[in-house]
């Protein structure tokens, strides 16, 4: 009971995380939680970010605690969350997490997975980490391209939020955008500096800004040619953050029953693919993950409809 308050537990057995507990030998009554806890240092440099726990897979009532003070809660076995635990982390200092578990929820009722699986799915399934971010930040990017109608030319259109999380509004701000082929090589954009509005506190900016791109490889199932956009956040002369996204220039669309990637139809060949393993459960590992697209290849599959049960 209220294991979170205890600043040390005892006599608790170890489990492998990520992992179901099922798979590892744990039996949990249902309806009732399970208690995971561990111990874990926050770098002194981190002070004065944001710091965020990013949690991609807990299945499928959770509670998180940090230092016995709740974090937040999830329902929901199949989809990531974050919590933002700044003010209850101590930098420099050893902390401590505790998560409490239900599996059988109405989540999991709802999904029907625990019956699919024939088995109870509960447990820690994906990674828990955290990371920082300024206090001012990039909280989304998204990149989305389309062609003309000679499928030649391409427009790149970025849907961009900037957050305030800092205790003063600010203005002054602008975005930096640098675009590189496959190779590294710069390509030129037209006002690849626009200036950020100000931003009052906890509020969030958001941005449509797009680039036209003259004659750019195409992506496709066979060709994957990737660009990488870089989005600097400058305040001054100072870089405040900066991120990364690759991407292909493609554009589906479907016209009555085919599917048209860059205005040419393509033909499906796939597997409806389940996360599994006999020895882990619905919980896979990165080799596994890499064997599964190993298969794919060796049948000349060039889809997967992934199902995360």
């Amino acid at each position: 009971k209220n294991f979170w308050e205890k600043p040390t537990i005892e006599n608790w057995r170890s489990i492998e995380v990520p992992g179901e507990w099922v798979m590892q030998g744990f039996e949990v009554e249902k309806g009732k939680a399970a208690g995971y806890f561990r111990t874990f240092t926050v770098p002194s440099s981190w002070n004065g970010q944001r710091i965020k726990l990013r949690c991609n897979g807990i299945y499928s009532d959770s509670r998180i605690y940090i230092n016995g003070k709740e974090a937040g809660s999830h329902l929901g076995g199949f989809t990531a969350f974050e919590l933002d635990v700044t003010d209850l982390v101590q930098t420099g200092k050893e902390n401590r997490i505790a998560v409490s578990v239900i599996s059988e929820s109405l989540a999991d009722s709802t999904s029907s997975a625990s019956q699919y699986a024939v088995h109870p799915l509960g447990g820690i399934t994906r990674d828990l980490y955290l990371f920082t971010l300024p206090e001012v930040n990039l909280s989304m990017f998204h990149a989305n391209t389309s062609f003309d109608s000679s499928y030649v030319d391409a427009v790149l259109k970025t849907d961009i939020e900037i957050t305030n999380e800092s205790s003063a509004a600010i203005s002054g701000l602008s975005l930096h955008f640098t675009l590189k082929d496959a190779d590294g090589k710069d390509i030129q954009l037209k006002q690849n500096t626009r200036p950020v509005q100000h931003i009052a506190v906890g509020a969030t900016e958001k941005a449509e800004i797009s680039f036209d791109i003259m004659k750019p490889e195409k992506w496709d199932s066979e060709h994957p040619y990737l660009y990488t956009m870089k989005i600097e956040l400058e305040n001054g002369d100072h870089t405040a953050e900066q991120i990364e996204k690759r991407f292909g220039f493609r554009e589906v669309q479907i016209e009555g029953n085919r599917l048209l990637v860059n205005g040419k139809p393509v033909k499906l060949r796939g597997v409806c693919r389940h996360e599994a393993h006999p020895l882990t459960g619905r919980v896979m590992t990165p080799e596994l993950e890499r064997k599964d697209v190993e298969l794919y290849r060796a049948a000349n599959c060039n889809r997967s409809e992934e199902r995360r049960v």
